[in-house]
């Protein structure tokens, strides 16, 4: 290549892009040199023989960017410079959307046909989506349909209809498959360094926020996408309807890859609980709608998403909540404590719940809920405030104030105004080993810090203790959900090692584990009673009907 090698004349910007880079990391054609192609295609243009305004871009969904990093000796072609940073973020969300979601006013869900409504949730998101929904002539549902064959980079026609013919739940649906259905939705927290994240990113709609200067970890979310979480909820459907033909169920497959994910390191667990609890109000939330006939995109009562939870007409909430409407579909990690209403009305257009910022007092997660108005103006949002304990004695140390007055807005939420003396709250204890029960919210109990306290608010509501007291779930899905309670993240509670090596593990750290009663110096029992996390392989197997209600 002659140095100083201009562009043609008049063309003074040429981009060169190279799809399915990966071809350059193939054998080179000289494999007795041992290096790729990549490496020959660089150092054929030296410093100086690039002419100004030609740039070339190499595209492809690497399972490890690491590839394209500079060698660890020294690269003539790199001539002292670093390379450019891995990637570049693009802000480019939502903006093939079509125009903002109108909220409905006197009882009503968003305003306009269902085609509309449909084609604007949907389009907020990557402008993937958008693209296609802005042409009248795409229907809603291929699009969606588009959605789910992306999220597990398979038409979703031949993964539902292969599913079950090897009847083996690790050929039939692999892993990153469950992780990318249930993290579209639950929010799940991917190891950075695990090749988990690598796979997600490259074949199942994960985004990748940063990366580490080794480009060995990455840090990937699943972002607030409605159309995204309503694939998830499409193929979790499509997945338990398969299931049920081989008398298993669905949700139980999709649980024993996320436990296995956790085992292996690949899915951090963070607070049991609050995962275990956005998982159970998914399943009830895909009931509610199952029952009331809607779309997934659309809203549904407050009551009759608490009557599949807990039971019909278990929960007794202020009057003003008769016609209040929730609408979501998956979880997103919010980082600001909400200082007005309004901040609710974005995630109840994008059917998104909110998992409150690390730290937040008094509550853990808020349901967005719209309480239309009396007149045809629009309706206001107010939160339904949820906390969530993982304790093994019926209370925690702070109830029952934890219950009462933390729960309430005035508290957790001090810089917003609701003027109403009481509020919509749940409390959940998950990890009670007590007879499973709901207990009205105790009354109001003032807290030590006068300033975040509001004496004349309460919570209205039900305190949830155990995980049996969802019926609505069969019991093999609470065996699982109950083994995601108790691990807590070390080998002892890897139900790949065998019951010997787990007890070796638990003594290679004696002050740890609990002793047991015979050699309290170093060997230790494995009694199922103690951790919390250990569950008969029996007892899990047990009662596993195909369905998801009894």
């Amino acid at each position: 290549m002659p140095s100083g090698m201009s562009l043609p004349e008049g063309v003074n910007r040429v981009l060169v892009f190279i799809d399915k880079a990966r071809a350059l990391l193939g054998a080179p054609g000289t494999p007795e040199y041992g290096i790729e192609s990549f490496r020959f295609t660089r150092s054929a243009w030296p410093p100086g023989s690039v002419p100004r305004g030609l740039l070339f871009v190499l595209l492809d969904t690497m399972s490890s960017i690491s590839n394209f990093s500079p060698s660890a000796v020294k690269d003539p072609s790199l001539n002292g410079k670093n390379l450019l940073p891995p990637f570049c973020l693009l802000d480019c969300m939502s903006k093939t959307a079509g125009e903002e979601v109108p909220v409905g006013g006197h009882a009503a869900p968003p305003i306009g046909t269902a085609e509309t409504v449909a084609r604007q949730v949907l389009s907020l998101g990557r402008p993937l989506w958008g693209s296609y929904l802005r042409q009248s002539q795409v229907e809603v549902g291929w699009v969606i349909k588009a959605a789910m064959d992306k999220l597990v980079l398979l038409d979703s026609r031949i993964f539902v209809r292969e599913f079950p013919q090897l009847n083996d739940r690790s050929a039939a649906l692999d892993k990153a498959c469950a992780i990318a259905i249930l993290g579209a939705r639950a929010c799940l927290q991917v190891i950075p360094r695990s090749t988990l994240a690598h796979t997600l990113v490259k074949s199942h709609l994960a985004i990748c926020l940063e990366v580490s200067k080794d480009r060995e970890a990455l840090r990937v979310i699943y972002a607030s996408e409605p159309i995204v979480a309503v694939a998830a909820e499409g193929l979790m459907t499509a997945i338990h309807a398969e299931a049920t033909k081989w008398t298993k169920n669905g949700l139980v497959l999709l649980l024993d890859h996320l436990i296995d994910a956790v085992s292996a390191f690949e899915v951090d667990c963070g607070h049991a609980g609050e995962l275990v609890a956005r998982l159970v109000m998914l399943f009830a939330m895909d009931e509610t709608r199952k029952a009331a006939k809607v779309q997934p995109w659309e809203p549904v009562r407050l009551h009759a998403f608490l009557d599949v939870l807990l039971g019909k007409d278990s929960v007794s909430l202020p009057k003003r909540f008769d016609d209040a409407l929730i609408n979501f579909t998956h979880f997103v990690q919010i980082t600001f404590t909400p200082d007005s209403a309004e901040v609710f009305k974005r995630p109840f257009e994008r059917t998104a719940a909110l998992i409150c910022r690390p730290n937040q007092p008094g509550i853990d997660m808020i349901l967005p809920a719209l309480l239309p108005s009396a007149g045809p103006g629009p309706g206001a949002f107010e939160p339904v405030s949820v906390k969530v304990k993982n304790v093994r004695t019926e209370h925690d140390l702070d109830w029952p104030a934890s219950a009462s007055s933390k729960l309430t807005p005035g508290h957790a939420m001090p810089n917003m105004v609701v003027d109403a003396a009481d509020c919509a709250a749940l409390y959940f204890n998950l990890g009670s080993i007590s007879t499973p029960r709901l207990l009205d919210l105790p009354p109001v109990e003032l807290v030590c810090d006068a300033k975040r306290a509001r004496p004349n608010q309460a919570a209205v509501g039900k305190a949830v203790f155990g995980l049996d007291a969802f019926s609505f779930l069969d019991q093999c899905v609470r065996e699982r959900l109950r083994k995601l309670l108790g691990h807590l993240g070390d080998s002892a509670h890897n139900d790949a090692l065998s019951p010997m090596d787990r007890a070796l593990v638990r003594g290679l750290e004696p002050l740890r584990y609990r002793a047991s009663a015979d050699a309290p110096g170093y060997s230790v029992s494995l009694d199922t009673n103690l951790e919390g996390a250990e569950t008969d392989s029996s007892e899990v197997e047990s009662d596993c009907g195909p369905g998801i209600l009894h």
